[in-house]
């Protein structure tokens, strides 16, 4: 029992300096260490290792698959021809030619085949096989919103952690301003009512521990429900570092957008489907031949068929304008999609450049002057020449620094992490 709040002391205070001297891109990481203090040291966890569980269990993914499968099936059966018609035929004159005397009776054994005319076959195989790379895309987007999700809960779980190693390391300092106060008091340097408001602090950044384990444990809950593997309150999630984005061409990035992608496997189908559409104007070739047999003679015949259907009560011509309506909407779609891209991913870059910028002034100009101006109020404090309130107004005022600091490097966390849904590259 000693020996763990001895650690629990010794630990809040590295985590308060990386508070200080922390930051997003370099140096001692807050959520490392909050990861290593509050969660146990078995197994460890990893963004790519949550989704790679997800990609394996999600019921949604899965039935993407078996999607893709029945597709490449029927891509690979739309190239045959139609299984061949075998015909056997027997016949026989009634009437006056049965009384005749004379056995008319015949066999007749045929065989028959359809032959697409136009490269129809082909084409209707590339429409199949457009179907299953849009079909893919289409499976891609819906994955791309789920690594987007899970990844969201994963930086939650990691903000949970780093704000209760926050709050931990807070709560150490107010306990050790308390002990001052209370040494000061015995010394006879200080009243014993100026122990009231060190007192109160401990109290209520206690109770903020607590409520911030219970949203952590939530967090860890909601992460856990991805997947059904190891419970995530039983693994150490690794600290995710996010890479400052370098956007250089925006053109580039847009049309690499999921839904981007999708658009443009719909316009390769429209186009594949029209190119089938005008293949079928060319009729079915119907090639056969027979075998003809009679008894009565001895004799075998050989016969020949070819058919082509008359296109009188259907055309061909409905479903290519059908195939061209198909494109245009498309195509418009795309180009409504790319308007729309360009503006969000704008005014994204326009709130990450806002964000790096706060960030920035939090943990380099004011961080520093509050810890400063804390350092000589706790001397003061020492040598009797003010009071634990005045001590405690400065420290209250470094906490919401701390605070806004750990804020503003948690948003441009997640302003990151939405830009990666464009470019996955941005997040290792």
């Amino acid at each position: 029992m000693s020996s763990r709040p001895r650690r629990r002391t010794l630990l809040a205070g590295l985590l308060l300096k990386s508070c200080v001297l922390g930051s997003l891109f370099g140096g001692l990481n807050l959520t490392a260490l909050a990861a290593q203090a509050l969660a146990p040291e078995n197994t460890t966890l990893s963004l790519s290792q949550a989704l790679a569980d997800m990609h394996q269990n999600h019921p949604s993914l899965k039935a993407c698959q078996q999607e893709l499968k029945a597709l490449e099936n029927q891509a690979q059966s739309a190239g045959l021809l139609e299984n061949p018609q075998i015909e056997a035929l027997g016949e026989d004159f009634l009437g006056n030619a049965a009384s005749s005397g004379q056995n008319y009776m015949q066999f007749t054994l045929s065989a028959s085949q359809k032959l697409p005319l136009g490269g129809r076959l082909n084409q209707q195989q590339a429409v199949f096989k457009q179907q299953w790379q849009t079909q893919k895309s289409q499976c891609d987007l819906r994955k791309r919103h789920l690594d987007q999700e899970l990844s969201r809960h994963f930086l939650a779980v990691l903000n949970g952690q780093e704000s209760l190693a926050l709050a931990q390391a807070l709560l150490a300092r107010a306990q050790t301003l308390l002990k001052q106060t209370e040494r000061l008091i015995e010394a006879g340097k200080l009243t014993q009512l100026e122990r009231t408001f060190p007192a109160t602090e401990v109290a209520r950044l206690e109770i903020e521990s607590e409520q911030k384990q219970l949203l952590l444990q939530l967090s860890r809950q909601t992460l856990s429900s991805y997947w059904q593997a190891q419970p995530v309150s039983e693994r150490v999630l690794t600290p995710l570092f996010v890479k400052a984005p370098q956007v250089e061409n925006t053109l580039a990035l847009i049309a690499a957008h999921p839904q981007s992608q999708e658009l443009q496997m719909r316009i390769l189908l429209a186009q594949q489907e029209k190119e089938l559409a005008l293949a079928r104007f060319w009729p079915d070739l119907s090639l056969g031949s027979g075998l003809r047999w009679h008894p009565q003679s001895q004799e075998l015949g050989l016969n020949l068929s070819l058919g082509v259907p008359l296109q009188i009560f259907s055309s061909p011509g409905l479903a290519v304008e059908l195939a061209q309506i198909r494109l245009e909407q498309a195509t418009l779609e795309k180009q409504a999609l790319e308007s729309q891209l360009k503006r969000e991913l704008n005014q994204l870059l326009a709130k990450i450049e806002q964000a790096q910028q706060r960030e920035k002034r939090y943990r380099q100009e004011l961080l520093p002057l509050a810890e400063a101006h804390l350092e000589n109020l706790n001397r003061l404090l020492e040598m009797g020449k003010i009071t634990a309130l005045q001590v405690l107004q400065a420290q209250q005022q470094w906490l919401h620094l701390q605070t806004e600091t750990l804020r503003a490097r948690q948003d441009l966390s997640e302003l990151y992490l939405s830009l990666a849904f464009w470019n996955p590259a941005f997040l290792n």
